[in-house]
């Protein structure tokens, strides 16, 4: 998606990926997917969405929300979300009567911060907060593949190339792990290699298993975009 004539946006790569997810499947993403394009896409593929929103985002859909519940630290309004001329004009393939029923939530995480979401979900604002809170288990795999394992620069220029040098830098990783494993028990050191492997197809969309195992709620399906 990076090189060529056939170069395309992480958004427009994940709303090909959500048509390749099991039915019923839940999509957690942070703000740089918190638009109506990707949960247009995600809910017409049978999927569940929990989106975090940009403050200025959910300004714009508080304005056409109505309150449902309120309490400290925490609001939930019910929403029709429809798309924007600018949503229309990137995306014509979306119809002009296009409309998501949706929740919006405000909470106020323990750091003080303040996030935002929009969901398809019917749950109160703290089950919805403690789901995404979730998203946090595979922050480190991420953070280990794109950065400590330098994938975010890749140079393959081809799909079989980028299915090699990922796949070699992946098993290289594995056999380290496993290597200084026998050496951290002999020291008494709890230890869980810094990622495991779950599925990996070359031409559909990875499955990773996190430390707690592939994180499941009452849907088939979890998956996290970053």
């Amino acid at each position: 998606a990076k090189f060529g004539p056939h170069a395309v946006s992480e958004v427009e790569l994940a709303r090909h990926c959500f048509q390749r997810l099991p039915p019923d499947s839940m999509i957690l993403a942070d703000a740089g997917f918190g638009i109506f394009s990707v949960a247009w896409a995600a809910v017409g593929s049978g999927h569940a969405v929990l989106l975090r929103l940009s403050p200025q985002r959910f300004q714009s859909l508080l304005k056409r929300s109505e309150p449902v519940a309120r309490g400290e630290g925490w609001g939930t309004w019910s929403c029709r979300w429809k798309p924007t001329a600018k949503d229309r004009k990137t995306n014509p393939h979306i119809p002009a009567t296009a409309m998501l029923a949706v929740r919006l939530h405000a909470l106020t995480a323990i750091s003080g911060e303040l996030l935002y979401f929009v969901t398809t979900l019917p749950d109160d604002a703290s089950v919805v907060g403690e789901i995404y809170r979730q998203r946090m288990d595979v922050e480190t795999d991420i953070r280990n593949i794109k950065v400590v394992l330098d994938t975010e620069h890749l140079q393959a220029q081809s799909p079989a190339m980028f299915r090699k040098e990922l796949l070699t830098i992946l098993k290289d990783r594995s056999s380290r792990s496993l290597l200084i494993a026998p050496a951290l028990m002999q020291a008494e050191l709890a230890f869980l290699p810094e990622f495991k492997i779950f599925r990996l197809h070359a031409v559909t969309v990875p499955v990773w298993r996190t430390r707690r195992g592939v994180t499941i709620f009452s849907r088939k399906f979890l998956v996290t975009l970053h």
